[in-house]
């Protein structure tokens, strides 16, 4: 039963009653009652509605509509796995599956057994590691633009071992890499008990001066890689015209 409850209030008040302060006092306290009456026929519509459902196809179909908002077809699907078949018509991609099949499994006969198909489904699958599973689920994936993966691919860069005879006697030596700046602090050691060092965001060592020849070239270097690039080495010291570059210091 729907009451007007500021007309209720108001023709229940004997005449001389009927004052505004009066009548707003009793709206106030009354205000409870009000809401509670509202929930109440709310409750009622909802259960005398929900009575009417039953396990046949058609009412389940009309209840899963009027809960959830979509549009579902129930096939008999009698495979000997199951016994009907929910397929879902809207377009809406997402839905709460647990709470559907709270729905069936409350209205449907209970020794029947039911598969849920969606035709509207759509996956966006991110591949962070390497995943083993079994599952009875296929994929089917199209590729619209440009993947990209992570490598471990590294530059290679080159040190080689560098030489300058005077002419009077001194020899001029340094390690170099080109021109590209190491990305950490390279030791060099080199015959006759030589060393040299390329400090991290450098590309050439300093000079070392020797007065009798060398007896080899680079024998090894430290650290062979680091989290940019590959270091290798040529064995032979290459040697310079006798014309100093004034490039190296």
């Amino acid at each position: 039963m729907q009451i007007d409850w500021k007309r209720h209030i108001v023709y229940n008040l004997p005449l001389v009653m009927r004052q505004p302060r009066i009548v707003h006092l009793l709206r106030s306290l009354l205000a409870s009652l009000a809401d509670l009456h509202d929930r109440a026929q709310t409750w009622r519509v909802e259960s005398l509605r929900r009575a009417r459902y039953d396990s046949s196809s058609i009412m389940i179909e009309r209840m899963i509509f009027d809960e959830m908002g979509l549009e579902v077809v129930i096939d008999n699907f009698d495979t000997g796995s199951y016994d009907f078949r929910v397929r879902i018509l809207s377009e809406q991609t997402t839905y709460d599956e647990a709470r559907l099949r709270a729905l069936i499994d409350k209205y449907k006969a209970a020794d029947k057994r039911y598969l849920i198909g969606n035709g509207n489904v759509s996956y966006t699958v991110i591949y962070q590691d390497y995943t083993c599973e079994k599952t009875d689920e296929r994929f089917s994936v199209e590729y619209t633009a440009y993947v990209c993966e992570k490598h471990d691919y590294k530059e290679t860069v080159t040190i080689r071992l560098y030489g300058r005879n005077n002419g009077d006697g001194s020899i001029e030596l340094y390690a170099s890499t080109g021109g590209t700046p190491v990305a950490s602090t390279i030791h060099i050691t080199a015959a006759s008990a030589l060393s040299f060092t390329i400090n991290e965001g450098e590309s050439t060592s300093r000079l070392t001066i020797i007065y009798e020849e060398p007896g080899g070239g680079i024998i090894s270097i430290s650290p062979t890689e680091d989290s940019t690039y590959k270091y290798k080495f040529e064995p032979d010291i290459i040697w310079l015209t006798s014309t100093r570059d004034t490039s190296v210091r």
